[in-house]
């Protein structure tokens, strides 16, 4: 595949996205327009080849933008292009064009930019939901109406190590969205769960072949009067246990100090708190493990 306005050193290809039939294909320095202002492309299988349907062009672009060039996505008919270089609320901002296939073109749709350090490094969408990230220490959920994408929550490494390449890749499966870190202080690099299914995002550790806290349990769950949490400490830790509510707010730091290896048990009593889901967080200074439960009143 190749543009129709390809020019040397552009760099056409630098991200792609496939989809049923459609491909989109970022080209992070396009100077067809002048100024390195980057291009997006839409090509379509006809049954037997690919042939170039639309370039995407952004209604406000301008030179240096890299539009195309950082983040690009399809969803069925809707395509995400980021411009991580955007100045247009700011030195650098970023942003993410939306285009929605109306049956004959490829229009834009809306432009979101709520703001942060090269906004648009990294994107993902499924059907109603979109995940952006940047060069900031969050990534930024938006949700699809009918009419318009709104900016619905945010998301952030709740171990406060979201440095260093932050969100530059999202994936999206049903609730589910995976975040990497490519790197941090230490140069070891994660990558994050979150559960968009809770009106609190909950982050879930994955595992790198490290010795690693277990939460064994939790209960009884449902629980009324007290709840108990089992960990299992593989070596000497600094630990933080803290637990929120639905909202996000902290309810009760539980612990914060040093634990020593083997088992040990972490209770809560309730008191006047009011009934609901409540999640359960251990910190250490490598990984965040969360688990639920339910109060009952």
């Amino acid at each position: 595949m190749l543009a129709s306005d390809a020019l040397v050193g552009d760099r056409f290809g630098s991200n792609v996205s496939v989809d049923e039939g459609l491909v989109l294909i970022g080209r992070n320095l396009d100077d067809a327009e002048g100024g390195d202002l980057g291009g997006a492309y839409i090509f379509r299988y006809n049954g037997n080849s690919w042939i170039e349907e639309q370039k995407l062009v952004a209604s406000d672009a301008e030179g240096g933008d890299r539009y195309g060039g950082s983040a690009v996505w399809l969803s069925g008919n809707v395509a995400l292009v980021g411009s991580h270089l955007d100045g247009g609320i700011g030195n650098h901002h970023g942003s993410v064009y939306v285009f929605r296939f109306d049956g004959s073109a490829w229009i834009e749709e809306q432009k979101l930019m709520p703001g942060g350090e090269q906004f648009g490094r990294g994107a993902s969408i499924n059907g109603d939901l979109v995940v952006i990230g940047g060069s900031s220490e969050m990534a930024v959920v938006f949700r699809y109406d009918g009419t318009k994408w709104t900016q619905a929550q945010t998301l952030a490494a709740a171990d406060g190590e979201a440095v260093g390449e932050f969100a530059h890749h999202i994936s999206i499966s049903g609730s589910d969205v995976m975040i990497s870190r490519a790197t941090d202080n230490e140069g070891f690099g994660a990558a994050y769960i979150f559960d968009l299914a809770e009106s609190v995002s909950v982050e879930e550790p994955l595992s790198l072949g490290l010795p690693a806290l277990r939460l064994m349990d939790i209960y009884p769950n449902p629980f009324s009067e007290s709840v108990s949490v089992h960990i299992v400490v593989p070596e000497t830790e600094y630990i933080r246990f803290e637990i929120f509510d639905i909202s996000g707010r902290l309810i009760y730091r539980a612990a914060e100090r040093v634990f020593f290896p083997g088992e040990h048990i972490l209770k809560w009593v309730p008191g006047t708190v009011s009934g609901g889901l409540y999640f359960f967080r251990l910190h250490t200074d490598r990984q965040v493990s969360t688990l639920r439960a339910v109060l009952i009143r």
